[in-house]
């Protein structure tokens, strides 16, 4: 007997990185750098925007054998969500992601908090629900004339040591002042990502701000 017709069918397959930490930032923020001094993984890293035109993942390996993976996409500008830059194609490599890192450049922003709250901003226009992942911020590039640099990260931990509920976005965990280029600073932050995936992390940030006491600041430390 013989078969029956066949169908002609179209099937578009998206292909999603899956990582369990997703590195978010402006262009140049030092992104790449940070996957390199974690990781085996080699972006490509240069002194000029949108160096990055691809994800690339790198696993991160602690000496008792557990350990992260983490992705690197290209960096987001403004509207990214309708399309401006590079970032907005790469972010659905973030979204099955356990948690974002937002990396700021305090050597050349004037309000980190800013691009903080804009970086957020375009996540959750992109995608409400990847905006809503713990998260950390990572003030990086804090070795480049270090008597303003810090001090920015400093009023950065601090405007989110005194926030409120009327924060405008999703609350970091932890601010991580380091220098990705040099590895200061990086072991902590590493620190403090295993814990939060495993479960064990404080969450200090994320606390009521009348719970969040003391003279703690932003300190880069090795």
């Amino acid at each position: 007997m013989p078969g029956l017709a066949g169908d002609d069918r179209f099937v578009e397959l998206e292909l999603k990185t899956i990582a369990d930490v997703g590195l978010v930032g402006m262009p140049n923020a030092g992104k790449s750098t940070l996957l390199s001094s974690v990781s085996r993984a080699s972006p490509r890293i240069a002194p000029y925007p949108f160096t990055t035109v691809a994800p690339y993942v790198g696993h991160v390996e602690f000496v008792d054998g557990t350990g992260f993976t983490i992705a690197d996409v290209p960096g987001l500008v403004e509207n990214a969500h309708q399309g401006e830059g590079l970032g907005h194609e790469f972010l659905r490599h973030l979204e099955r992601t356990q948690v974002l890192l937002y990396v700021i450049d305090c050597a050349r922003s004037s309000d980190p908090l800013g691009d903080l709250l804009s970086l957020q901003r375009e996540v959750a226009l992109f995608s409400p629900s990847m905006a809503e992942k713990p998260c950390g911020v990572v003030a990086n590039k804090c070795d480049m004339e270090p008597h303003s640099t810090l001090p920015r990260a400093d009023r950065l931990f601090g405007a989110l040591r005194h926030c409120d509920d009327s924060f405008g976005g999703n609350l970091p965990l932890f601010v991580r002042a380091l220098s990705a280029r040099f590895g200061v600073g990086v072991k902590g932050l590493l620190q403090e990502v295993h814990s939060l995936l495993h479960g064990k992390h404080q969450g200090w940030l994320a606390r009521p701000a009348r719970q969040r006491s003391g003279d703690d600041h932003c300190e880069l430390r090795a």
